[in-house]
């Protein structure tokens, strides 16, 4: 949505015609502090979060993409959320974030609070229960408002590392699991062969592209390939 506001081009099969991306881009300067377009976008390398995600990948926690449409019971599925904001956002899901906070949950927004709700009139939401840099207890739960994604302590992320991990940054994992299993997916998305070995308590039996049971060794991975493992416990 935050990127919707910049996009002058609707009309997504234009990019099939050769149309440049850039040429969809608005330029007018509204006047914000925290300019929405940039904030919202993975696709914006100096964006808020861009840079948490990137700091999520590089201590090996997973996690999903969603918005701040989410309704408090599915908020709920998560012990923490990382929100981008802009100078403006919706009355209402600032308000059922903060309900979320209150339930227990842990919420970190930056890189400010915003001022405006959705139709650009003054609104103090998240700024009338923290208003600089650090965290604040709300409710059950905790707050945090985080101006820099650098500035979040690593040892914070530890409690939510992935079960799996691996020691090759240009390889991919992911965790699935359902009630009666939990599936281990490692990917290599480069056009170059890849190794890494994985770290765990958890016992790996080979299910696709992996045969046997895992016991420490290198795994040498082909360019665009997946190996998945089953965790038992």
């Amino acid at each position: 949505r935050y990127e919707a506001v910049a996009d002058t081009l609707q009309d997504a099969y234009l990019g099939l015609l050769g149309v440049p991306w850039s040429l969809g881009r608005g330029s007018a300067d509204f006047g914000f502090v925290h300019a929405p377009e940039t904030q919202g976008s993975v696709y914006q390398p100096h964006s808020w979060l861009t840079h948490m995600t990137a700091r999520l990948e590089e201590e090996q926690v997973e996690y999903d993409l969603g918005d701040t449409h989410l309704s408090v019971a599915q908020l709920a599925r998560y012990p923490l959320v990382f929100v981008p904001t802009a100078d403006f956002m919706t009355a209402a899901d600032q308000t059922r974030l903060l309900e979320y906070v209150a339930n227990g949950g842990h919420l970190v927004f930056g890189p400010g609070a915003p001022t405006l709700n959705e139709l650009m009139q003054p609104h103090v939401g998240f700024g009338a229960v923290i208003d600089k840099a650090g965290q604040v207890p709300h409710g059950a739960g905790i707050l945090t408002l985080l101006p820099k994604p650098s500035d979040y302590a690593a040892d914070a992320l530890i409690p939510y590392a992935n079960p799996v991990c691996l020691n090759n940054p240009s390889l991919r994992l992911t965790i699935r699991a359902s009630q009666y299993h939990r599936l281990c997916f490692v990917a290599n998305p480069t056009n170059q062969p890849q190794a890494t070995t994985l770290e765990t308590t958890d016992h790996l039996r080979g299910l696709w592209n992996a045969a046997g049971d895992y016991a420490g060794e290198t795994i040498e991975m082909a360019p665009y390939t997946i190996n998945i493992w089953e965790c038992l416990p």
